[in-house]
């Protein structure tokens, strides 16, 4: 109460100081300094406190759900990617496989299969279209396996073509010197 002693004087300050001692129903506090909250305004801030706490509880939550959200698109992504990984690989090595059947086919290879069983696949290496250290090999191995090449023509999957009928060995021979002209 010292405070009210500067603003009321001496003389009236003793008045107020004497009516009220003893009155436990009254106190009296300086609101200028801080101390002192209104029961009106500490309700109201109480409300807003418990309405924040709600808010950050629900806040939480859904962060909790965006992170198992996050999870499970990482994990989704890296299986695409995975699976991308995967399916770029087998692209590739069946356009390796396509190449080199071709390659046989221009060289007039009777048993496509056979022949392909004779390279070492680990040296021919296929990109942008090329074959690489295909033509070394197949110098050795048609060199070696001389009878695997020629006039008769056996191609893997059941087509045989024997020179019986002329109209198809025609066609083939068309297709042989085509694909030759591309390698």
């Amino acid at each position: 109460m010292e405070f009210l002693k500067e603003a009321l004087g001496d003389e009236l300050f003793g008045a107020v100081e004497e009516k009220l001692a003893g009155n436990e129903n009254i106190k009296l506090a300086n609101l200028a300094d801080g101390g002192y909250v209104s029961r009106e305004k500490y309700a109201a801030l109480e409300s807003e406190n418990g309405a924040n706490k709600k808010m950050l509880e629900e806040q939480n939550a859904r962060m909790a759900e965006f992170d198992e959200m996050k999870s499970a698109y990482d994990a989704l992504k890296e299986k695409y990617d995975a699976d991308t990984a995967g399916f770029a690989k087998k692209m590739a090595e069946a356009g390796k496989s396509h190449a080199i059947d071709m390659a046989l086919m221009s060289r007039r290879a009777k048993n496509i299969k056979a022949a392909k069983a004779l390279l070492d696949m680990d040296k021919i290496e296929y990109k942008d279209g090329v074959l690489s250290g295909f033509d070394e090999q197949i110098e050795s191995v048609t060199a070696d396996n001389e009878y695997l090449f020629g006039d008769e023509i056996k191609l893997s999957g059941g087509m045989r073509h024997s020179g019986k009928n002329q109209a198809s060995h025609a066609f083939l021979q068309t297709i042989y010197e085509n694909q030759a002209k591309r390698n």
